[in-house]
């Protein structure tokens, strides 16, 4: 799941700030180490993020659903 921009508006401009997962930033920075371009390493990095995210997301749902069970 990728993070949607957030436009921030003002009578005179458009500034889009991006949320970057800090987990994105330490990965992409492993991959570059690891010796992979910094194209490479974001897509892999992305990619990683992406699976964490969706794994954060299975675990809130299966909270919810413990949480909120019918008995």
């Amino acid at each position: 799941m990728l993070v949607p921009p957030i436009i921030l508006m003002d009578i005179h401009s458009v500034i889009v700030v991006k949320l970057i997962p800090p987990e994105f930033k330490s990965l992409l920075k492993e991959y570059i180490a690891e010796g992979y371009d910094k194209e490479e390493a974001g897509k892999f990095a992305r990619k990683e993020v992406n699976e964490m995210m969706v794994e954060k997301e299975d675990f809130v749902h299966q909270l919810w659903d413990e949480a909120y069970e019918e008995e």
